[in-house]
């Protein structure tokens, strides 16, 4: 009979291989167990998830994540379309060699914007961007390099967009609608898969790539590390 479920790690984090002729509910209860018996080996861990092997909607993926965080000691953080991800890499870096050569990428260099953006404002540099400012829900950022926002980030966020995935966000307040690095996606948080800790103070939060995946991080002043 075929496994109901692999485990099987990848540049994002973990792939899950599922079973394309199980029951949905059946299948849910072969992955929890799956993790159950991986609970030494995954016991505090934080990952991204890719799912193949079958056709899942977005409620299925919600409800197999769900339930791998509550029956378990790991945190998914975000669920990954490899596929998806790579089209759209190949996609942009061909319209790019279409309209101009692709210039070389400057670390040190960043673009300045002085103020925040307006409603439906849609910003797109090559260089690092600093915002001495907002972003609001329905604004677009996207940077071929890192991202500083000094101010309150809510909008669509994009930070090495040529594929650096050594570029970081940063901001004072981040609730993004979405959050991309590289070409590693955190889906919007309507998906219920971007988690925060609720707290009664808000703390600067910086993301970043660490083992293929987007890790965010509290910048607790005083606190060096």
């Amino acid at each position: 009979m075929k496994e109901a479920v692999i485990l099987k790690s990848n540049k994002y984090g973990l792939q899950l291989i599922l079973n394309g002729e199980l029951p949905f509910e059946t299948l849910k209860e072969e992955v929890v167990q799956k993790f159950k018996e991986s609970k030494k080996f995954f016991k505090d861990a934080q990952f991204a998830i890719s799912f193949a092997g079958r056709d899942l909607t977005d409620e299925e993926e919600c409800a197999l994540v769900s339930a791998i965080n509550e029956n378990s000691d790991t945190e998914v953080i975000c669920i990954v379309d490899e596929e998806s991800i790579r089209e759209e890499i190949f996609q942009s870096r061909a319209e790019q060699a279409e309209e101009e050569p692709e210039p070389d990428f400057n670390p040190n260099s960043a673009f300045l914007r002085y103020d925040s953006l307006t409603e439906d404002e849609v910003l797109i540099v090559e260089e690092n961007l600093v915002i001495m400012g907002d972003v609001p829900e329905s604004a677009t950022v996207t940077s071929g390099g890192s991202i500083v926002v000094l101010g309150s980030l809510s909008g669509k966020v994009w930070a090495g967009s040529g594929g650096n995935e050594d570029a970081f966000i940063f901001a004072l307040s981040m609730q993004p609608a979405s959050l991309r690095i590289g070409g590693v996606v955190l889906p919007p948080e309507e998906h219920g898969i971007f988690r925060r800790r609720r707290s009664k103070t808000f703390l600067p939060k910086a993301a970043r790539i660490s083992g293929g995946m987007v890790i965010l991080q509290e910048i607790v002043p005083g606190r060096t590390k």
